[in-house]
């Protein structure tokens, strides 16, 4: 009765469990081909210099990419990072997006917010996790 029961089983198809594949970072490829054509994305800012519409979005979206790229993480706050790095970030920027010339300020603004999220996600994921674990740090 048991062999019969091995047998059912060797005849049924194996059924596979779909692995779930969480979503990567952000890299926005798209943009280095729109780069690479040479076009730039238009930006439109609003009276408080703000970029609104579409695009401002991909570019919000950008700027993480290029901080997360850019910036080492041995930098404690936005404060210590130096001004050449800052504006490694603002010509990253530049390049892929038609800007104003007052939109820097705007700009870097988020980059030091999307710095301070990053640092926090490390912390949280690595850090925090295991701060128990003193070998693991």
């Amino acid at each position: 009765m048991e062999d019969s029961s091995e047998d059912e089983r060797e005849m049924l198809p194996e059924v596979r469990k779909k692995s779930f594949v969480p979503r990567g970072p952000t890299t926005m490829s798209e943009l280095a081909s729109v780069r690479n054509s040479g076009q730039k994305l238009l930006i439109q800012f609003n009276e408080h210099g703000q970029p609104v519409g579409a695009t401002s979005k991909k570019m919000q979206s950008y700027i993480g990419v290029c901080v997360r790229q850019q910036i080492p993480i041995t930098y404690n706050s936005w404060k210590e990072v130096p001004n050449e790095l800052k504006d490694k970030i603002y010509d990253c920027i530049s390049m892929s997006f038609d800007l104003q010339p007052n939109a820097k300020h705007s700009i870097l603004m988020s980059a030091s917010r999307k710095f301070r999220t990053f640092k926090t996600t490390l912390t949280q994921k690595y850090i925090l996790l295991s701060k128990d674990q003193p070998s693991l740090l």
